[in-house]
């Protein structure tokens, strides 16, 4: 259950993301070992086996993030959004 946001400036970007209940709490790692088990990793193999797709997940989230960035740069609006937000391309 959501109970706030969370709001973070960065530079010119606001970033809102909901607060979880459980801080320490990485959703993407219990989503990895829960795949694992499924998989039915052997215990001995499971702690490398989980460091590898956890690895795996932090490229990805690189790669993602340098995609968005470069479509973010190369995006010019289009009539909907200068409807809805104006003309913001001026700095």
């Amino acid at each position: 259950m959501v109970k706030s946001s969370g709001v973070i400036q960065i530079h010119f970007n606001i970033i809102m993301r909901p607060v979880r209940d459980n801080v320490g709490n990485d959703y993407f790692s219990d989503l990895i070992l829960a795949d694992l088990i499924k998989e039915g990793v052997s215990r001995d193999a499971l702690l490398t086996k989980f460091r590898e797709r956890t690895m795996e997940l932090h490229s990805a989230i690189k790669n993602m993030f340098a995609e968005s960035t470069e479509a973010a740069r190369n995006f010019h609006g289009t009539a909907e959004t200068e409807e809805i937000f104006g003309d913001n391309t001026e700095d």
